[in-house]
């Protein structure tokens, strides 16, 4: 059998298993609502919601971009992928129990903002909360299709569309239930890399030490060593920070789990889960330290953990290694394609075209929805990029929410204007930097979130808000007896 058939054979094979384990969950859980299918049932234990936000942040990204950062920016990118993502859970464990306590009937994101403000402001901020969810499966869709190309050769647009066909279906079959149960296989996959691949990799390569020569022959080899180069700090920790540092406060999956965990165990599971993720990114971004003293010849560094795999290891081991990746590809991919139907039918159509929609009709147009953002997904995928750039280019957006949501939860003055404008500003300055200046990413990052809280709170202090927090937690309480 040829390189491509056997890639090819083994999407199609975990494709099935996958599909499989979706209707066994959709029957199992009986997701035959919306609530099931968008935040399962409310009373998930913390554990399994840690474990689930873990395998949700273990994508392609943990596993190949972490490699590509070290790669590109030596020892230093060993820290500054991880930290971000444990900061940023860490920063939502403080802002999530106010989320739940004001509003505890939740589902989406957006449904705080439509709360607290009017269309203007609910409308903009879904949009945006949308394109961060957007970008974040498009990242799965590129990640598995550059793994499969690169280890098998399969055709990467034709590997980008089984890639977004298998999570897909996982989801119109499954909803978030399918995720969380999805979230466990692929869990188990990639501790598995990180137990005996990464360590099995370093054998291979000489040991440590061979790992440490041969990267000291490098032209540059000062600069891969220092663990804390400046050009590092600015060019890649910096603009990892401002995009990652915040995304589990503005990224719909995040805010599905918090209306989805038991409450007593809502900050336990995000902490537990940010930070039980970091030490298998740190794992796994060492292999591009092996991938330095080989010396590899890549044309695109995403390549560098399948290239390294492929060099050192046999052929079964190769197999074992795309499969996890696979599965950690499917497992992100259907919970941020669940987050982009839920935000769109939960924010848009129930809330602006049809009000009347019963239940039954709410669970079929997001299931249809998910099928329509998986193509524009696919659509937008078809050109291939280095994974780590696609990240930190696209993550500046990710800026522009954050402060107007932090505001909203406790500044009783910031208004629905502040909340718009601070938005549509600050995306557009940031559009405007990106693609007509030569400015430095973390100098777009910086500047966006500073527009950002300025704008809002300049606007609050003049056409301010008066919302009342305790009128609607006495509602809550209500709600919840």
């Amino acid at each position: 059998m040829s390189l491509a058939a056997q890639g090819y054979t083994l999407v199609i094979a975990s494709g099935i298993g996958l599909i499989l384990l979706a209707i066994w969950t959709n029957r199992y859980f009986s997701v035959n609502n919306s609530e099931s299918f968008m935040v399962a049932g409310r009373s998930v234990p913390a554990g399994i919601i840690a474990a689930s936000i873990i395998a949700t942040e273990l994508w392609a990204g943990t596993i190949m971009a972490s490699a590509e950062g070290v790669y590109n920016w030596g020892v230093a990118g060993i820290w500054m992928y991880a930290l971000p993502t444990g900061l940023s859970y860490t920063v939502f464990a403080f802002i999530a129990p106010r989320v739940r306590d004001l509003l505890p009937s939740g589902m989406t994101i957006g449904g705080w903002i439509k709360t607290r403000f009017d269309s203007k402001a609910h409308i903009t901020f879904t949009l945006v909360a949308l394109y961060i969810l957007i970008v974040f499966a498009l990242f799965q869709v590129v990640g598995g299709a550059i793994m499969l190309n690169s280890l098998f050769g399969v055709n990467y647009q034709l590997a980008a569309v089984l890639v977004a066909l298998v999570f897909t279906l996982n989801v119109i079959i499954g909803g978030l239930w399918s995720s969380v149960v999805t979230d466990y296989v692929q869990y188990v996959a990639v501790g598995l890399i990180v137990i005996f691949m990464v360590p099995w990799l370093f054998v291979e390569a000489g040991g440590p030490a061979q790992v440490y020569s041969g990267i000291s022959q490098l032209a540059d080899s000062a600069l891969k060593m220092d663990f804390f180069r400046a050009d590092a700090f600015l060019g890649y920790f910096a603009v990892t920070l401002g995009g990652w540092g915040v995304i589990a406060t503005l990224s719909n999956s995040s805010w599905q789990r918090v209306y989805a965990v038991e409450k007593k165990g809502l900050r336990k599971a995000l902490l537990f889960g940010g930070w039980g993720w970091v030490p298998i990114a740190l794992t796994c971004s060492l292999v591009g330290l092996i991938g330095l003293s080989l010396d590899l010849d890549l044309k695109n560094t995403s390549e560098v953990f399948p290239q390294v795999v492929q060099q050192l290891l046999p052929q079964w081991a190769m197999v074992f290694f795309a499969t996890a990746v696979l599965l950690a590809v499917y497992s992100s991919g259907d919970t941020y394609l669940n987050g982009i139907a839920s935000m769109i039918t939960n924010d848009l159509y129930k809330e602006y075209i049809n009000k009347n929609v019963t239940d039954k009709q709410m669970l079929k147009v997001a299931r249809i929805t998910a099928l329509v953002v998986a193509v524009v997904i696919v659509l937008s995928s078809i050109k291939q990029v280095s994974l780590l750039q696609l990240m930190l280019s696209t993550g500046v957006m990710i800026s522009a929410p954050f402060f107007p949501l932090v505001l909203s939860l406790w500044w009783k003055k910031t208004s629905s204007w502040a909340v718009t404008l601070a938005n549509l500003v600050t995306i557009g300055t940031a559009t405007y930097m990106l693609l007509f200046t030569q400015l430095p990413l973390y100098v777009t990052y910086i500047s966006s979130y500073i527009i950002s809280f300025v704008v809002t709170v300049v606007v609050s202090l003049l056409a301010p808000d008066q919302f009342d927090f305790d009128q609607l937690k006495e509602a809550a309480m209500r709600q919840s007896a």
